[in-house]
C-alpha cells in the first residue's frame, strides 16, 4: 500500500515535470469506500484516550491516599466488612 502511494506520488510528480506517467492507470483510487488509515488511527486515538483516562484516575487516586497519609491519619483506605481474619 506504502509503495502504491509513493509509486503515484512520484508519477504525478513526474507528470508535472513533463515525463511521460507509465502508471498512470494504477493511481486511481476509490473515493466512496473508507479510508481504512483514517479507521485504524481513529481506532488508536480512543484506545489512547481510555488509556490517559485510566492513568490520571490512577494517579489521582493515589495523590489522595498519599495527602491522607502526610496527614497523620491511619483509616485512609477503604475496611471492607466482609473480610474479616478467622
Amino acid at each position: 500500500m506504502l509503495y502504491r502511494t509513493l509509486d503515484c506520488r512520484i508519477t504525478t510528480i513526474a507528470f508535472h515535470i513533463g515525463a511521460e506517467p507509465s502508471h498512470r492507470d494504477r493511481c486511481v483510487t476509490d473515493k466512496s469506500s473508507p479510508n481504512r488509515a483514517n479507521i485504524a488511527a481513529l481506532i488508536a486515538v480512543v484506545i489512547l484516550a481510555a488509556l490517559l483516562l485510566w492513568v490520571a484516575q490512577s494517579i489521582m487516586a493515589h495523590n489522595k491516599l498519599q495527602n491522607c497519609l502526610d496527614s497523620g491519619r491511619r483509616d485512609c483506605l477503604p475496611v471492607d466488612a466482609g473480610a474479616r481474619a478467622p
